[in-house]
């Protein structure tokens, strides 16, 4: 969108300034980090979960529990 805006026809519809694009393509570039470090914690948590469940599972199956998935 940054870009788009910047490459507009129309002057009124681009950025007044370098500067105002420079700090709003600065702003991007932060949210879009924070958006990745955000999935990538997301993505950890998901694997350290099915990591538990299934030691959960091995440990019930050592006991001799049936965890078969199929109900």
């Amino acid at each position: 969108d940054v870009v788009m805006r910047a490459l507009e026809i129309k002057r009124e519809n681009r950025y007044d300034s370098a500067m105002i694009m420079r700090q709003v393509l600065r702003t991007a570039v932060v949210k879009v980090k924070e958006r990745e470090a955000a999935e990538a914690h997301e993505h950890q948590q998901r694997e350290r979960e099915e990591r538990d469940r299934e030691a959960v599972r091995e440990r019930l199956r050592d006991e001799g529990v049936d965890v078969s998935t199929d109900r």
